[in-house]
């Protein structure tokens, strides 16, 4: 395991999610990859979601279907990731942008976000990812 080939998979997948291409994204994650969110809410409260990787892609699935039929531009992007190689394991740590919007409003989030790779049967995949939103912006107004 290389900074080198971590940072070849870290990469790929975060094209497909820029593309939106979710069969592709399954393929760099591991069979029991886990996603935990990590979202402060309105009323001061956080917010923690833990879900599977599949179960996140499935969503996504649906919610990009139902942007499309109302007229919501979904964009994703990301920075460069930092990689630490450790091991077995390496991480790769970045920032996530989703953008949303329509004709009547937008919606920005940002993330940071901490991937775990390892090597499973002879392949690097991404084994959980911990992400934690660090804003959220409506219509051009930083909520937090």
């Amino acid at each position: 395991m290389t900074e080198e080939s971590v940072r070849a998979v870290v990469e790929a997948s975060e094209t497909a999610w820029k593309q939106s291409n979710l069969d592709q994204i399954a393929q760099y994650n591991a069979p029991n990859c886990i996603i935990n969110s990590t979202a402060p809410q309105p009323d001061g409260t956080i917010n923690n979601v833990t879900k599977s990787c599949l179960q996140t892609i499935d969503l996504m699935r649906t919610n990009l279907a139902q942007m499309k039929k109302n007229g919501v531009t979904y964009k994703y992007d990301s920075t460069a990731p930092k990689i630490a190689v450790l091991g077995g394991k390496a991480t790769a740590r970045f920032s996530a942008t989703i953008s949303l919007s329509n004709a009547k409003m937008s919606l920005v989030t940002v993330s940071d976000q901490v991937e775990t790779l390892q090597l499973i049967k002879g392949k690097m995949r991404i084994a959980a990812v911990d992400a934690k939103t660090t804003s959220i912006t409506v219509d051009g107004q930083r909520k937090f």
